[in-house]
Formats: C-alpha cells, structure tokens, sequence
C-alpha cells in the first residue's frame, strides 16, 4: 500500500511562521552587535517553541502518511529513501557554499559559522559530534535523521503494533534520562536519550490517534497552547535567560505540551474548516525547510554591509532585518523551485528493490514534503 499524503494548509503556513520567527531571533541575537539599538525584544526568545512545533508536526506528518503501509524493509527503505532526498540536497548546498566561501576566503568570511578545524564529515553526514555544525540550525537535523531512523525501524512492524513500539521507545528515552549520566563526550548517547524524542512520539501518537478521534475542539486546543506558553513565560518571570537555564526534562514538558495542543489545534482547525488560509501562504509553506536552513548566512552577509553604515537608532536595524528576511526569502523560493521540488517529484520514480521485493512506480504517492 502507498504512502498516503494529505495537506494540512494551518501546518504549512505556520512552518512558514516558525522559520521566519527563527530568523527574527537569530537576527536579534546580533543585532546589539552591529546596531548598537534594538529592534528584536529580547522576549522573542520565547518563540524557541516553534523548534518544538517541528519535532512534533514532523512525527504527526510521518504517521498520517505512513500510517496504513505494510510492516517490511522496503516500506522502511521507501521511507528512509524520501527523507533522505527531502533533508541532504539543501543542506549540503548551503553548507558546501559556506565551508567555499571560508576556504576561498582564507578563512576570514564565515569564520565565526565554520571555526579553525570544522568537523566536516560528521557535519555533511548529520552525525553526532561534540563539534558543532557548520550550519548552528543543523543540531536541530542530526536529531531529525535519529527520529527517521527510529521511525524506520517502526516501519517493520506490522501497523498494530507501531503505537506499542512508540511507546517502547518513549519508555526507554524517560529511563535513559532519568537514570543514566551522560558524559558530555558522548554526543551518540546524548542523542538517542534526548528529550526532543519525546516530542516526535508525541507527534507520532497524535497522527495515529487523529483518525479515531469522532469529535475535534481546534479552539479549546488553541487556548491550551496559548495558555501554556503563557504559563511557562510566568513561571520563568518573562526573563528568557531563567528559562534557558530549566532543565531539559522541565523545558521539554512545558514547550512540549505547547507544541503538542498547538499542532493539534491546527490540524483540527482543518478538519472543522474553521478558516481557509491564503493559497500562496500555503505554497510558500514549501519553502519553510529552505528558510530555515539559508537564513543565518544571509544575516551574515547582510552584517558583512550593515557594519559599515550602522549607527544610532532602529532604521538601520529595521532596513538590515527587512534586506534579510527578503533575501532569505528570495534564496529559499528559489531552492524550493529550482532543487527541492524537481527532487522530490523524480523521488517518485525511482524504484525500490530490496531481493525480490519492489516498490512499483505506479503504487507510489509523492514525496512528503514535511
């Protein structure tokens, strides 16, 4: 049985909403440094939320388009196949294109983004490795491929037990982090006991059970994320630095729980048609992955200018932040047209054998786009 891929239209434009907010806070995050003003409330912080808001849409959508397929390699293959075109091609382009510009460079132009020594097998490959990334957003993909990977061997279950696998799963990361201690030079162990997980099974639960739910309340769920991101800025006294220092396992319930109420909220908005969203909001939802993984060399580039003319008051900011963002978004509209989409709709055609067994051309859906 094919993948089955349905849109959801809330999703997709608050992706979109999540990569330009994550490109907001990273634009504050050095805008002290070239504008001496500030035109990003440092409050912005709290927006982290969306990073959760991906873990769990990307295990809600990996369950609604998987959720019927047969239990075997070549389901987990199919799987692991459309991931893997859907998350390298864009990431190795920017991340190649920055480690050019330092090499040709000599080092000087994204120095502060590749450093002396960069890691650069385990950063291509999305590998855990106590050396940062090229790209600081790519920590957020080495836990993505560990989610695949864990979904994929979900995939060889037969369908009516992929909730108790999850479950399992679920289980062993609470144990492994309540009760092991995790070396910091351990990054594999850090990975595979990380709480993020949680947030992905949660999506994962919420995709399963989505189908068997006969009744859908998108506002009361709304005002539980809403309540919940407010409840979390109160208790953290509207200071993002006390938040950053909550423990994992607090942080995760709190943006956890946020994340899980808020993606319910929209899907069920869909369900119910409480709104229609803008169709090109909705196209422009394809780029969000592109968005995300363009943006902080962009505002590099755009400091590289904006340090010259930079002075007191918010213009300058405010012109730096808008030749950013349209930037940033230009880049990855182009990306999505020119790389990701022609990738993903060839995806389709590309069989599968494993032995005996294959995957036809005509029972496959196209590549989610998640």
């Amino acid at each position: 049985m094919k993948p089955v891929q349905q849109r959801y239209d809330s999703l997709a434009v608050a992706r979109l909403i999540g990569a330009v907010l994550v490109l907001t806070y990273h634009f504050g995050a050095i805008e002290l440094k070239y504008g001496g003003d500030r035109l990003v409330s440092p409050l912005l912080a709290y927006a982290d939320v969306i990073i959760d808001l991906f873990f769990v849409a990307s295990g809600f959508l990996m369950a609604t388009v998987y959720r019927r397929t047969p239990a075997g390699l070549p389901t987990a293959a199919d799987f692991a196949l459309r991931r893997m075109l859907r998350i390298y091609p864009s990431y190795w382009l920017v991340s190649l294109l920055v480690v050019g510009v330092w090499w040709l460079s000599s080092q000087r132009l994204f120095h502060n983004m590749v450093g002396t020594e960069p890691h650069l097998v385990s950063s291509l490959l999305l590998l855990p490795s106590p050396a940062r990334p090229v790209l600081q957003v790519a920590w957020t993909l080495v836990l993505e491929v560990y989610f695949y990977l864990g979904f994929s061997a979900l995939l060889l279950l037969k369908p009516s037990w992929r909730v108790g696998g999850a479950m399992a799963w679920a289980v062993s990361v609470i144990v492994g982090g309540l009760f092991l201690r995790l070396p910091p030079n351990q990054p594999g162990l850090i990975l595979i006991f990380s709480p993020y997980t949680l947030e992905f099974i949660g999506g994962l639960l919420l995709g399963w059970a989505l189908p068997h739910m006969r009744r859908h309340a998108p506002i009361l769920a709304l005002c539980l994320a809403m309540a919940l991101w407010i409840m979390g800025m109160a208790l953290t006294g509207f200071d993002p630095a006390r938040k950053a220092a909550l423990s994992a396992p607090v942080r995760t319930v709190l943006d956890g729980l946020t994340a899980l109420s808020l993606v319910y909220g929209l899907v069920a908005a869909d369900i119910r048609r409480l709104w229609t969203c803008p169709a090109r909001l909705v196209a422009a939802g394809d780029w969000s992955y592109a968005l995300y993984l363009i943006h902080t060399v962009v505002i590099a580039g755009v400091c590289v200018v904006w340090r010259k003319f930079s002075g007191p008051g918010l213009l300058d900011n405010l012109l730096a932040y808008l030749a950013a963002l349209g930037l940033s978004l230009a880049l990855s509209a182009l990306i999505w047209t020119r790389l990701e989409r022609p990738i993903c709709r060839s995806a389709s055609k590309i069989p599968i054998w494993i032995g005996q067994l294959s995957l036809s051309r005509t029972r496959r859906g196209p590549l989610p786009i998640s």
